[in-house]
């Protein structure tokens, strides 16, 4: 039987701190993100289980790591819905024209 507990930087080849890592990486970029709100709080949960038999040699683990992160701000438009001459539904943006006058 081992003497040391498990290490999690070698734990599943790699995969476990390869996975934390990503899911950092992950909130970092949601956070400097100027398209996410500030205030939000992001979260990184990592979800091990274990699952044994009954002579409780050798444990399973499956790991899964979850991202939650802030959502992206939303955008705004208006479009203009009509038909065309073969009754087909037509879109498009609608754009304010800007009209300028010159003081002569």
């Amino acid at each position: 039987m081992p003497e040391k507990m498990l290490n999690l930087e070698t734990l599943a080849g790699g995969g476990f701190a390869e996975r934390v890592n990503q899911a950092i990486k992950e909130v970092m970029e949601n956070i400097s993100d100027p398209n996410t709100p500030w205030k939000t709080k992001r979260k990184v949960t990592i979800d091990m289980v274990f699952e044994s038999k009954e002579d409780r040699d050798i444990t399973n683990i499956d790991i899964v790591t979850k991202v939650k992160l802030a959502p992206k701000e939303s955008i705004h438009t208006k479009i203009l819905i009509d038909r065309n001459l073969d009754g087909e539904i037509i879109g498009a943006e609608f754009k304010k024209a800007v009209t300028r006058t010159t003081g002569d």
